[in-house]
């Protein structure tokens, strides 16, 4: 995976920071081959329910994760 693991932690601690501790995140797309050269960031967000205002945690998330 091409993600320093400070960057995953980031990616990790945020997820669980906006969703909540129940909340799992997967890396998915071209980060996933060490060989590829730059590309995006691809998230899934499970989340174990239906989660209140959803719409406005995953652009809380995106906010906090760009840099």
């Amino acid at each position: 995976m091409r993600l320093s693991p400070y960057t995953q932690r980031i990616i990790c601690e945020s997820v669980q920071d906006i969703f909540g501790t129940d909340a799992h995140v997967k890396v998915f797309g071209s980060r996933l081959d060490d060989n590829a050269r730059g590309g995006d960031i691809d998230l899934l967000v499970e989340l174990p329910s239906i989660t209140q205002e959803v719409e406005r945690k995953t652009l809380q998330l995106v906010a906090r994760l760009q840099y």
